[in-house]
Formats: C-alpha cells, sequence, structure tokens
C-alpha cells in the first residue's frame, strides 16, 4: 500500500513538472520574422563615399530593437568598407541607411567586380536574422557606360561631330541626363579653341559632341590623337577614349600626254598640288621620278610649283632604253616632322611598227560551255584591203604570255598547236577542242 502511494506521488511530481515546462512554452514570444525587399535597395554614391539603404519590416506587434550591418567586399573577400547602424523596425515598411567609407574608383571595374554583403541580427541574439549578398553593379542608380561612333580621322579646320550614347550595363536601357565633357589630347594641356565640347544626354541616353576643329599645319598625316569622352551623372563618372588621326585632302595629282612611248620620244610630266583647302598649293618643292620595273630610279629631276600649283618636267626616253613598264612619279617630301605626299602614274616603253596586213578569226557561236568544240574560221587582208595569199596559219593553245623586262622578249607558255595554209578563198577552218578557262592564239 505504502508502494503505491509512493508511485502515486512521483507520478504526479512528474505531471506538474511537465504542465510548468508545457505553460512556460505556450506563454514564450516566438521570435519575429525579419523581412528585406532586396528589389528597393539601392547604393547611392557621393563624393568621397556612399550610402546602402534598404526597405526592412518584421513580423511583429511591436517594434524590434536589430542591427543592419553592411559590408563591401573584393573578389577575393577581402573587406573595403564596412558599417553598421541600429535600427526599430516593425510591421510598417521603413527605409533604413548605411554609410560606407567607399566609392568605385575605377568605374565599372570596381562596380562590377565587387560584392555588397548586409544582415539583420536582432538585438541580444549572435544568429542573423537575415542576410543577403547584392552587387553593387545593379543597385547604383547613376551607373551607366559610354559608347562611341565617328569617323576614325579628323580634318582640319572642318567640323568633327561625335555620336555618343550612355547605357545601363546590366540592361543596355538609355541613361538620360549624363553631362559628357570631350577634348582632344592631353585634357591636362591648354588645347586650342576648338578642341573641347561638352553636351548632355538626351531621353534616349544619346548626345552629339561638336568639334570645330582649326587649321593646325604642323600636324602630319599619320600622327594619332586621343579622343577623350568623360561622363558625370551625380557622384559616378565613367569615361571612355578612341585614338584618330588627322586626314589630310592635300594631293598631287600627276598626269603624263600618253600611256605608251617609244625610245628617243618624249616623256612630258604635269603634277597639280593641291592643299588640304583644295587650293593650288604655290612654291612647294617637287621631284619627279622615273623607275623601272626593277625599281630603280633611272630619272629624277626637282622642280616648284608655280602660283597655280602646277609643276612639269621631261625626260627623253634613250634610244638604249629597256622596254617594259615604267612609273612615273612626283613627290613632296621635307623634313622628318612634314608629311609626304606622292602622286604615280604608270607608263609603257615599248617599240611599235605600222603592221602590214590584219587578222581576222570569225567563231562559229558567240561563246561556248565547257566542253563544246570552237569552229574558227581565219583570215588575213592587207591595209590595203587586198586578200593575203598563200599565208601560213598557226594556232596554239596559250596558257601563259608576259613580257619579260630582263630578256626583253615575250615569255609565253604554249600546249598543242595546229598548223595549215590559206585556201583559195583565203580561209583557214580549223575545230579545236576547248578546256576549261582556255585561251587560243593566232599566229598568221
Amino acid at each position: 500500500m505504502r508502494r503505491v502511494v509512493h508511485r502515486v506521488v512521483l507520478l504526479f511530481c512528474f505531471s506538474t513538472l511537465f504542465l510548468t515546462v508545457f505553460a512556460q512554452e505556450v506563454h514564450r514570444t516566438p521570435a519575429p520574422s525579419v523581412v528585406a525587399n532586396e528589389g528597393s535597395a539601392r547604393l547611392v554614391l557621393k563624393e568621397r563615399s556612399s550610402a546602402f539603404s534598404i526597405d526592412l519590416s518584421a513580423n511583429a506587434s511591436k517594434p524590434v530593437h536589430v542591427t543592419l550591418l553592411a559590408k563591401i567586399l573584393a573578389p577575393d573577400d577581402k573587406v573595403l568598407a564596412t558599417a553598421s547602424v541600429p535600427a526599430q523596425i516593425s510591421s510598417t515598411v521603413r527605409r533604413f541607411d548605411v554609410p560606407l567609407n567607399w566609392v568605385p574608383v575605377n568605374g565599372l571595374e570596381d562596380a562590377s567586380s565587387s560584392r555588397l554583403f548586409y544582415e539583420v541580427r536582432l538585438e541580444d541574439s549572435s544568429i542573423p536574422a537575415l542576410s543577403g549578398i547584392l552587387s553593387p553593379y545593379a543597385l547604383i542608380p547613376d551607373l551607366f557606360e559610354l559608347h562611341f561612333l565617328g569617323l576614325d580621322a579628323i580634318g582640319n579646320g572642318r567640323t568633327y561631330v561625335a555620336r555618343v550614347w550612355a547605357t545601363r550595363p546590366d540592361s543596355d536601357k538609355p541613361v538620360p541626363g549624363v553631362s559628357l565633357a570631350a577634348s582632344f589630347g592631353d585634357e591636362d594641356e591648354d588645347s586650342p579653341k576648338g578642341l573641347k565640347s561638352q553636351a548632355r544626354t538626351n531621353s534616349r541616353g544619346e548626345a552629339l559632341l561638336t568639334f570645330h576643329l582649326p587649321q593646325m599645319p604642323g600636324a602630319p598625316e599619320d600622327e594619332q590623337v586621343d579622343l577623350e569622352i568623360r561622363g558625370t551623372r551625380g557622384d559616378f563618372q565613367n569615361s571612355l577614349s578612341a585614338s584618330l588621326h588627322y586626314w589630310r585632302r592635300a594631293g598631287v595629282l600627276l598626269s603624263t600626254d600618253k600611256p605608251l612611248y617609244q625610245p628617243e620620244q618624249t616623256l612630258h610630266m604635269r603634277a597639280l598640288v593641291l592643299d588640304d583647302e583644295r587650293r593650288a598649293w604655290a612654291k612647294r618643292p617637287l621631284r619627279f621620278t622615273v623607275r623601272d620595273p626593277d625599281d630603280t630610279v633611272i630619272f629624277s629631276t626637282d622642280a616648284e610649283t608655280s602660283r597655280f600649283g602646277i609643276a612639269s618636267a621631261d625626260w627623253i626616253i634613250p634610244f638604249s632604253q629597256k622596254l617594259g613598264s615604267y612609273r612615273v612619279a612626283a613627290d613632296i617630301s621635307g623634313d622628318a616632322d612634314s608629311r609626304e605626299l606622292q602622286g604615280n602614274q604608270l607608263i609603257r616603253i615599248s617599240r611599235y611598227e605600222l603592221p602590214t596586213f590584219t587578222v581576222n578569226v570569225v567563231a562559229n557561236q558567240p561563246f561556248y560551255l565547257p566542253g563544246q568544240n570552237a569552229d574558227l574560221a581565219v583570215s588575213a587582208e592587207y591595209m590595203f584591203g587586198k586578200p593575203v595569199l598563200r599565208g601560213h596559219v598557226r594556232i596554239v593553245r596559250e596558257a601563259r604570255r608576259e613580257w619579260s623586262y630582263r630578256e626583253q622578249k615575250w615569255e609565253t607558255e604554249e600546249g598543242e598547236s595546229q598548223d595549215g595554209e590559206l585556201d583559195g578563198k583565203n580561209e583557214f577552218h580549223a575545230t579545236r577542242t576547248r578546256s576549261n578557262n582556255e585561251s587560243i592564239g593566232i599566229a598568221a
């Protein structure tokens, strides 16, 4: 009986302890849940710092004390900046700011490579109630990148227009209100008037930079100049550069009196020199040269342009001059800082004699398909109209024919040939089996 009483008392004690713990668990306040609207998060840039802001709320009946922490991390997880602020959140959405001692010094490069880590920690709690990682690339509202479209050459004394547009780097959406400042050369230098321009992007993110370029006679044509375009929106800055070169309109227009000459004839050369304004360039030294097919100078003389920009020279071709194609040039050259302008013309020196008769070839059709045979009728007549009697005809398949300057003769590659004599009607008939891309030479 006594054991039964002891068991009842022990069971009652355990029941009382269980009910006490259960009652405490029932009356304990559950931990509030914290909600962050990451879509509203922003990273606003200032001159030497930035501020991270985000909307927070809590599923609680009364305000909850928390700590909002934000960090900027490098790609190697190095902490670039960190800060925290106390906050009091409730069921009503509120926006909280965390000042950070960080700005993207290298523009888009820093913004795209870094990360922003944030967490919300409840008061007297070692475990964060909420955390997340965001990209500053998407958080900075003033972020933009620049694009440039324009000619790769600039003309002195003319107007140059560069089209620039700004877009969001993560979506290619246009960014209006970007202040643009552009200049040629080093911005620290005192650039001449006309080498600077300013503009502002419109609602489509576009702007036109117009430069009224002055005359710069000392700038050589092959010299490059850098176009620097800097954009600013809010406290974010970005820039781009392009390498251009000076575009010159000056030129030398060279002409000869004819394209074909014989030895002992006179080659007349004439050059018209124009400046960058396409006006006659007077009193400019000019050199005329003639080069053979081996690029050896065989004639050279100096001249000066008249007030009309014209200079001329003559060369009497020697009797012993080799036959072939020659290059005539007229060029302006000066010291190392001057430009070089040159005009060129090709001529041919050849001995030609008046022919005594002509050869006529008549085919049975105007064109042929691959593999078709060609029926040819060959005839010859003297220049005074009489037919050539008892003429010998040779038809040859010719693969190559070119003049050899060194050997001073025609060099040919010949295939099969067909020979015959003109008949009583002054005709010779032949049938040729053609191959693809075949040319046929006829000699009489």
